[in-house]
């Protein structure tokens, strides 16, 4: 699915710092959570997107639903943008006007 068509389905908000997903092969934004079958992720649920820096500073992705594969694992697909725990909470009740 391309950025454009992604986007109507759930309204962009920009992100205050400006991190990114990795892209696969096939230009889709892959989360750092693993496809466990276990686990039903559905869109619009925030998940881990990146781990990173010395005191493990966290950012998180919206979910799309999907599934994609990197390196011969499969991923859940999330949107670009990364977002910390706070924009997350802001995010979710801004969101919840908008569904």
């Amino acid at each position: 699915m391309e950025f454009v068509n992604r986007m109507q389905n759930i309204p962009y908000i920009s992100p205050i710092i400006l991190d990114k997903l990795a892209e696969n092969d096939n230009q889709l934004s892959v989360s750092a959570v693993e496809y466990n079958e276990k686990y039903v992720v559905k869109k619009g649920a925030m998940i881990l997107g990146l781990k990173k820096g010395k005191h493990i500073d966290y950012r998180y992705a919206i979910a799309t639903g999907n599934i994609v594969e990197k390196d011969g694992k499969k991923y859940y697909e999330a949107y670009p943008e990364l977002y910390t725990m706070r924009e997350c909470r802001l995010l979710d009740n801004a969101l919840k006007h908008f569904v």
